[in-house]
């Protein structure tokens, strides 16, 4: 074990990270603090394919990563003051990582971070923050998504359908309102584009499953707007 907490100093991140996967069997009162003293110091660097046609496809992660790992595995929760700052880096799969570890550990500290990232858009992260939201059913992240939706109105139309889909999962009534006004936007424009009917299905079915009532008149005009075709032609079709 000495040596191993000796390793994690060393110049090699990959070294750093084999020595922190070793060090997941040991004594958490004793590794524990010497992995959080390493954390700011050791490197992101792994290796693993360069390109598509790399014949070699085995992926090792490097010093920091094994270490927020290893961290969770010991069920060290001294370790969560300093695992959040990570979470300001705009990386996916240290986001990704960071949070499987801070659930390992209990603790849910991680949602004011994706809340600040979605509210300023960062669109490395949008679609892990998504995910999670769905995943573990974060309904205190649907005043951000909403502020997304409301605020970003030129941002990525996948990341908007993904923030769209999320609120069928986490949303209210309040969140249908807003969005029956993005689907009337849409309605408004005197000429549509392949991403409007993508959007316009998904607010359309986020609606459905929201149940707001109130979007009824908006779907049929959707219908309309797409194909021509109103509760007139349900009434009459002759």
């Amino acid at each position: 074990q000495k040596l191993l907490l000796k390793l994690l100093g060393d110049s090699k991140s990959l070294v750093q990270g084999e020595a922190a996967r070793q060090l997941a069997g040991g004594d958490p009162a004793v590794v524990g603090p010497a992995l959080v003293a390493q954390l700011p110091k050791v490197g992101l660097g792994g290796i693993g394919p360069r390109e598509l046609m790399d014949p070699v496809r085995n992926t090792l992660d490097g010093g920091k990563f094994e270490i927020v790992r290893t961290l969770g595995k010991l069920k060290y929760k001294p370790a969560v003051k300093s695992l959040l700052p990570l979470l300001e880096v705009e990386d996916e799969y240290l986001m990704h990582v960071t949070v499987a570890t801070l659930l390992e550990l209990e603790s849910k500290e991680f949602v004011p971070y994706l809340d600040r990232h979605l509210k300023r858009g960062s669109p490395r992260l949008i679609r892990l923050i998504t995910h999670l939201t769905r995943e573990l059913k974060l309904k205190e992240m649907k005043p951000a998504l909403e502020s997304y939706l409301v605020d970003l109105k030129g941002a990525n139309p996948y990341d908007r359908r993904d923030v769209i889909h999320t609120l069928a999962e986490v949303g209210d009534e309040g969140s249908a309102k807003i969005l029956l006004a993005d689907l009337k936007a849409h309605l408004a424009k005197s000429k549509a584009n392949r991403d409007d009917e993508g959007m316009m299905t998904d607010l359309v079915g986020t609606l459905a499953q929201l149940r707001h009532a109130p979007a009824r008149p908006a779907v049929y005009l959707t219908v309309f707007f797409w194909f021509g075709v109103d509760d007139t032609f349900a009434a009459h079709p002759e």
